[in-house]
């Protein structure tokens, strides 16, 4: 399960280190990738509609992508099936990531809140599916089964003026 806090981990401060942050355990080995890399500006996990708010608040200026996953139960399992397929694409991607970006793993909830037509996910960003991977503040999105192609993933965190229109807008 996640916690509700965020952190900002610029390059200069986490180049060799080792351990994985506690609020980015639900995402799996995603750090050390990361770390490797020492180009993302900031990693944050949010676990409700108001934390992720304020991440997205704290990153003004910079390049935002977004994985918006369900929940996972207190033994760190997913009750998503694509979510569960989508998170290691997305995390072996994310060394792609442009210098100086933001990556938000978000979960938007249990299955019941999900369910619901007025959650703040739905009704305020328009999510339609778990997983959605985003580039916040564009119409740039990929959805469900587009979250499990690691080609669409890359061209996402890579082209800048990349204008993908996930099928649910078609």
């Amino acid at each position: 399960m996640c916690k509700s806090e965020t952190h900002d981990y610029s390059a200069s401060k986490v180049h060799g280190f080792k351990q994985q942050p506690a609020d980015l355990a639900s995402f799996g080995s995603l750090y050390p990738s990361i770390c490797a890399a020492c180009k993302v500006s900031s990693l944050q996990a949010a676990c409700s509609y108001s934390k992720f708010v304020q991440a997205a608040q704290q990153s003004r200026g910079r390049l935002v992508f977004v994985l918006f996953c369900r929940d996972k139960d207190a033994q760190g399992q997913n009750w998503c099936p694509d979510c569960v397929t989508a998170e290691p694409i997305v995390r072996s991607e994310l060394n792609s990531l442009p210098n100086g970006a933001v990556f938000i793993y978000c979960q938007i909830g249990d299955q019941a809140y999900w369910k619901d037509p007025n959650n703040e996910f739905r009704k305020n960003l328009k999510l339609t599916a778990v997983p959605t991977l985003l580039k916040y503040g564009t119409p740039q999105k990929l959805v469900e089964e587009e979250c499990l192609n690691r080609e669409l993933a890359h061209m996402l965190f890579t082209r800048l003026s990349f204008f993908f229109f996930s099928q649910s807008f078609i």
